[in-house]
């Protein structure tokens, strides 16, 4: 329940600040789910998909 608060937040204040964000949960992917040193919590398919999407970001927003 804590987890949907705090996403409804994010959300509204991107909207009140005219972010244009996007918040993805990743089922079965908890936190630290991308650290590859600790298989126990690593998710290789969700760490790819987040590192392919925040280079995406970067390479959109960043100017050099």
């Amino acid at each position: 329940m804590q987890v949907e608060i705090g996403i409804i937040a994010l959300k509204e204040a991107f909207q009140q600040y005219g972010v244009n964000g996007e918040v993805r949960i990743y089922p079965d992917a908890g936190h630290a789910f991308f650290n590859d040193t600790r298989p126990d919590v690593y998710n290789a398919p969700a760490a790819q998909d987040a590192w392919t999407r925040a280079l995406g970001l970067f390479s959109r927003t960043l100017k050099s």
